[in-house]
């Protein structure tokens, strides 16, 4: 796999380089006072649902980022 293929073949999204990650894990252990985040996605071109799901697993793979609940 190379980084062109990260998430779902999207060029435009790149890897967490290994630092960041390491840096973002050490600081989520040690929080504690977390921030509470709604948000609302939507897509209106293309496969939508493809498109939805591409977002939320950006999400999921974003270091210190927790999603809790999709609907």
């Amino acid at each position: 796999m190379t980084a062109r293929d990260h998430v779902h073949g999207d060029p435009t999204v790149q890897p967490v380089p290994a630092s960041v990650v390491a840096q973002v894990d050490a600081a989520d252990t040690t929080l504690s006072n977390p921030h509470r985040a709604v948000v609302a996605l939507g897509s209106n071109l293309g496969n939508r649902l493809e498109n939805l799901q591409g977002a939320i697993d950006a999400l999921e793979d974003t270091p210190g980022l927790r999603v809790k609940a999709v609907s």
